[in-house]
């Protein structure tokens, strides 16, 4: 409108039909209005550690330079902001503030602080109490914190161990640790030509296809579940495939305890598409359904899940302990049984761990033949025991090993591989005794008491 009063940044426009008075009375009105303290929540859709960053530098960036509130306890002690030393990548750290804080020209406070939405996924908040005045610059700096996020997260496509820590609080963050997975290439990973491919097409394909797959409709909501005795890959292709995840813009979770793959789920959902790795499924995921149990189920498989780009690759020693309703279709897409090396992967191990200490044409047929059936443990050991042969025999400077010298050495272990593969066996005659006279007395005992 024509008359209508106006402002633009710090000016104020009255139209000229109004008097004197009036605008006097409307400035006033203004004043009063835009000195009111409202307060201002602001939520971040990312991890707290990684919110706190996000909107520290927002703050740098655009005020210049913050300081900390000092706050007051219950009994009037100071409490004063935190700074909390935080991973920010393999052998970096970050100094991160929480607390209380003022900014210049601002008149109030922004305080961090964080909460869990709808799903349980804990998201980091920018709480204020300011003049009105300053309700555009709290929400633009939360926009400035939100641009961070996506541009210049510390997580985003990056490769984590994760763990979760309440510390006194009543929601868990999440510990990180940076993996160096530089080292862990598609060739450095060593398979049986089937189980190769099978962990090609159901792990490693939708990491380094992902917009394929995204145009043919083929979900990124995958999980797999690697079985096997261990020693027999499973690990390395978890590397290889955050060496691949960092490539190729996933974010990769290494949940190092079975019992956090709820949060690390919850987590992964702030930073997709991603992948998670967690070893030992089976410690939570065998036996009757549990509360726990139905858990994981649920944030693997529910409605909160559905449509979101997170792969879960879990790993068990123990298939048959593994509760069925875990096997079902939609919540694993593959299972992929693990066994030791054949005899081509095993002679493929020994040129790889002989480096260049072997002929590129050397003859492994029977060390291969020997070797097949070991883990790449034992395939390594008779590799490094053929080199200090050679050691031995002075020829150290210009080594070179042969096929036979890692067979002889793979013979020259059959003690300690007996014995790495020996059977229970049964009880002695002592030992079978005690058990029984055990189960006699706790039998007696129980009787007793009742």
């Amino acid at each position: 409108m024509k008359d209508a009063i106006a402002r633009t940044g710090d000016k104020i426009t009255v139209p000229a039909t109004i008097s004197l008075p009036e605008a006097v009375n409307v400035l006033r009105n203004q004043i009063e209005y835009e000195n009111k303290e409202v307060s201002i929540s602001e939520t971040l859709n990312g991890c707290y550690w990684d919110g706190a960053r996000a909107f520290y530098i927002a703050m740098t960036e655009k005020f210049g330079w913050v300081h900390g509130q000092i706050d007051r306890g219950m009994w009037g002690e100071k409490i004063y902001p935190e700074f909390t030393s935080i991973p920010s990548g393999v052998n970096s750290t970050e100094l991160v503030p929480s607390g209380k804080f003022q900014v210049p020209g601002i008149e109030g406070v922004l305080q961090t602080s964080y909460n869990k939405d709808h799903r349980g996924v804990v998201r980091f908040v920018i709480n204020a109490v300011v003049k009105r005045r300053h309700e555009e610059d709290i929400r633009d700096l939360a926009d400035r914190a939100r641009k961070i996020l996506a541009t210049r997260s510390l997580y985003r496509g990056k490769a984590i161990r994760v763990r979760f820590t309440n510390d006194g609080r009543d929601i868990p963050l999440m510990q990180p640790e940076f993996m160096d997975v530089s080292g862990a290439t598609e060739s450095a990973l060593v398979l049986p030509d089937k189980i190769h491919d099978a962990v090609h097409t159901s792990v490693f394909t939708p990491i380094k296809s992902t917009e394929m797959c995204r145009k043919h409709g083929i979900p990124l909501k995958r999980g797999v579940l690697l079985a096997g005795l261990y020693g027999t890959g499973k690990t390395m292709t978890a590397y290889v495939a955050a060496n691949l995840a960092e490539k190729h813009g996933w974010t990769f979770l290494y949940c190092e305890r079975a019992e956090e793959l709820s949060d690390t789920v919850r987590f992964a959902m702030q930073y997709q598409p991603a992948i998670i790795f967690c070893e030992d499924i089976d410690q939570v995921l065998s036996g009757d359904r549990s509360v726990d149990m139905n858990d994981i189920l649920n944030i693997i498989d529910g409605i909160e899940s559905k449509g979101m780009e997170i792969m879960t690759v879990l790993t068990t020693n123990a298939l048959e302990s593994i509760n069925p309703a875990m096997l079902r279709p939609g919540r694993l897409d593959a299972v992929i049984n693990f066994t030791a090396p054949d005899a081509v992967a095993a002679a493929r191990l020994v040129r790889q761990y002989a480096r260049d200490t072997m002929d590129h044409d050397t003859d492994l047929t029977a060390a291969g033949e020997i070797l097949a059936g070991k883990i790449p443990a034992v395939i390594r050991e008779c590799v490094e025991r053929a080199k200090l042969s050679q050691i031995k025999l002075g020829v150290g400077e210009h080594m070179k090993i042969t096929g036979e010298a890692v067979a002889d050495a793979a013979s020259q272990m059959t003690l300690q591989l007996d014995l790495l593969n020996r059977k229970d066996e049964a009880p002695s005659a002592n030992e079978a005794l005690g058990a029984a006279l055990r189960s006699v007395v706790t039998e007696a005992v129980t009787e007793a008491n009742s």
